[in-house]
């Protein structure tokens, strides 16, 4: 199996496999549907669900150190906004957002493509371009004993 795995990942065939194996190409692509993809499967999903228990740790806790800083204030103080408390809020919002792209949640990006009309060749206009391939067409036909 680890010979398939890493001949696969090397970028060789199910045949280039299987010859160099002495097996069927079939037997191969048994090997990577039931065995060695859904162990790469397992491995993602594990190392995903990892990073989002970490990133649920962190928002918890940036949460109870607000909490904390909040407890035994008076309302008043608790209204002025404290370079601690802003901290741990930015701490909680960060793993917020990265769970929320980790997930997929944010649309896709939309880049903006502007096309100009015609094409410029080494920055001529369309139209300078036009004039020279017409020169060069004129030239070759006074050339070749055209009038």
């Amino acid at each position: 199996m680890v010979v398939i795995e890493a001949r696969t990942l090397e970028g060789k065939t199910l045949r280039e496999i299987g010859a160099e194996l002495g097996i069927p190409h079939n037997t191969v692509l048994f090997h990577l549907q039931k065995t060695i993809r859904p162990a790469w499967r397992e491995r993602t999903n594990r190392g995903v669900e990892q990073v989002l228990a970490k990133l649920d740790r962190c928002y918890r806790h940036a949460w109870q150190m607000l909490l904390e800083e909040a407890e035994g204030l008076s309302d008043e103080a608790r209204a002025v906004s404290r370079p601690g408390s802003v901290g741990w809020l930015q701490l909680a919002l960060d793993c917020l957002r990265e769970e929320a792209k980790l997930l997929g949640l944010y649309s896709a990006k939309k880049a903006k493509v502007e096309e100009e009309e015609g094409f410029r060749i080494a920055g001529m206009s369309t139209e300078e371009l036009d004039k020279k391939m017409m020169a060069l067409i004129l030239k070759k036909v006074k050339e070749q004993g055209g009038d």
